[in-house]
């Protein structure tokens, strides 16, 4: 895998790909159409009906790519909730090579804290079948146009590879994006309220949660070792190997021989972490790679 360095974009335009309102008196046509202009590709969507969580809410919006005007609109209003919320970060390439070397970057290294035992990656790509694009889950990075590291989940990361960036229309993109599902997950990224949206700062929130690690093999191989001893050795188990006429890591042997199991590090850590049958401290082997290159630079909307 290539460096970060070397994976550098041109640019990095965060922005709230989507937001979801209620309200307990539905809109007027009139500022439904001024509030769809201003949205971005996605436009609005609106749904008018009684909530299933509270029947005092009666109208639904889903502002896509909202511009600072429809921020303001939701952040002057006291009457409506908050209750989901996509944040997003395109990264612009001089080249789509880079932009498939960045997803497959973010693939290998990319970890989620609080990764639920069944919440599980998926890669899908969209083949064509009767003139639709539809949507097939693939077992390889390389074939996939989009990685999900949850399904149903309060919290959720996707990365996708755009043809174009959302909001500059700019080529070669890649479109990351924290999905916030529910009240308690919008405020645990720090938009408890709609007052709060125009002072978010994207850089913060991609500096705490954008996590990148490396894995130690030879630590890996080490921690496993002891597991099964329940031995605390802190040295590599090396030995003489007369066929080969050389010395083995048997450590380094193991833990590429788990890495080989697993495509990512997500993937390792939901394999292998404490919480599963393997009770093993993962965490232990995982070098952090730094994420400097990767923050947007922006605080606001874009």
């Amino acid at each position: 895998m290539k460096e970060p360095a070397q994976l550098t974009p041109c640019a990095a335009y965060p922005y709230f790909d989507k937001i979801q309102v209620w309200l307990p008196v539905p809109l007027d046509q009139r500022t439904l159409d001024e509030l769809e202009a201003q949205c971005g590709l996605g436009g609005l969507y609106q749904q008018t009906g009684p909530a299933r969580f509270d029947p005092a809410f009666r109208q639904r919006l889903e502002l896509r790519q909202p511009s600072v005007d429809a921020l303001t609109w939701a952040a002057g209003r006291n009457d409506i909730l908050l209750n989901r919320a996509e944040i997003a970060v395109d990264y612009i390439f001089s080249k789509e090579a880079q932009q498939k070397a960045a997803f497959r970057f973010f693939d290998e290294h990319l970890v989620r804290r609080w990764h639920g035992k069944h919440q599980k990656i998926k890669r899908v790509c969209r083949s064509s079948r009767d003139g639709k694009r539809i949507p097939q889950v693939v077992d390889h990075i390389e074939l996939a146009e989009t990685r999900y590291d949850a399904g149903r989940s309060c919290n959720k990361i996707a990365c996708y590879l755009d043809p174009v960036s959302r909001v500059t229309g700019e080529l070669d993109c890649l479109h990351l994006e924290w999905h916030c599902n529910g009240v308690r997950a919008c405020r645990a990224a720090g938009i408890g309220s709609t007052s709060e949206l125009l002072k978010f700062d994207h850089r913060q929130f991609w500096k705490d949660r954008l996590l990148l690690y490396e894995v130690d093999a030879e630590k890996l191989g080490r921690l496993v070792r002891n597991k099964r001893d329940g031995t605390r050795s802190r040295n590599a188990n090396i030995e003489y190997d007369k066929r080969m006429r050389r010395e083995v890591n048997l450590d380094l042997k193991a833990g590429n021989h788990f890495l080989r199991s697993t495509s990512c590090a997500q993937e390792l850590i939901d394999k292998m972490g404490p919480c599963t049958a393997w009770g093993i401290r993962v965490h232990r082997a995982l070098l952090p790679i730094p994420n400097d290159v990767w923050l947007p630079q922006a605080i606001g909307n874009g």
